[in-house]
Parts: structure tokens; sequence; C-alpha cells
């Protein structure tokens, strides 16, 4: 995991996004996002098939209902696009695909 955290670094400048969707008002999980890429509750490597590849940081917190699934997509240019979200227990198993590289 440590090799996967030494080249996963995201700039505050690259944060917009989080912010841009009122509605859906994610900042309020910003903090859960930051614990999940800090300590992961499995961390999986989804292969496409141009050769790059997304990695899935779940992040479970035991006595909310909300959990976090942290997307870091790299392409075949070591090139990094990144999102999260919130989500149910429940609703992480489909996000559950490819290669298991961390496991709390």
């Amino acid at each position: 995991l440590n090799a996967i955290q030494s080249w996963a670094i995201v700039s505050i400048d690259n944060l917009r996004h989080v912010v841009e969707k009122r509605r859906d008002a994610r900042e309020r999980f910003s903090k859960l996002a930051h614990l999940t890429l800090l300590n992961p509750f499995e961390v999986w490597k989804i292969k496409y098939s141009d050769g790059g590849f997304r990695l899935a940081f779940i992040g479970i917190f035991a006595g909310s209902k909300n959990h976090i699934l942290l997307i870091l997509k790299i392409d075949v240019n070591n090139n990094v696009l990144w999102n999260f979200m919130q989500c149910e227990l429940k609703k992480l198993n489909k996000h559950r695909l490819g290669e298991l590289l961390y496991k709390k």
C-alpha cells in the first residue's frame, strides 16, 4: 500500500470538482475521502483494455451509513484522474472487481 500512496498525491488545486455539484455537497465527505486514501479498507486494481487501469479505494466507517469509494484512474502515460462518492455499504460490492491489492 505504501507504494500506491507514494505516487497518489492529490493537490488542493484539483479539488474544485468536489464542490461544484452543490446539490451533492460532497465536501462534507472530503475528510472521509482523505482517510480512505490514508487507511483504506480495500484497494482494487481494475485494468482497462488499453493497458491503463484504475484503483478503487474503499473506505468503511463503523457506525456510519456513509462509506467512501474513491477512484484513481491511471492511463498508460501515468496521467491521473480521480473522483470519490459516498455510498451505502451494499452498493460498494459492485466496485470490488479486478485484483485485490490490499485488504485490512
